[in-house]
């Protein structure tokens, strides 16, 4: 017997620790603020699991990342460094 497993379907933003590597230093603080903001959590336990990917934000929460960190200079913000 042969036994089917639904495959994932590949989501498209894996943590957003590329951007953060790519910020520059002294915005870094300031952009952790606001992201912790727009996804509404308040604690480093849930960043973490956003930033390393293990979490998954809403699209609408990813674009708003996205806008966030391409008004800091960085247009790829996802992926690991």
């Amino acid at each position: 017997m042969e036994v089917k497993t639904k495959t994932k379907e590949k989501y498209p933003y894996p943590g957003f620790q590329r951007g953060l590597d790519n910020l520059i230093a002294k915005d870094v603080p300031k952009v952790r603020i606001m992201i912790h903001r727009i996804l509404g959590i308040n604690n480093p336990v849930s960043f973490r699991a956003y930033r390393k990917g293990e979490l998954e934000p809403s699209q609408s929460k990813a674009r708003e990342i996205e806008a966030l960190f391409r008004q800091h200079g960085v247009n790829d913000p996802w992926g690991q460094s």
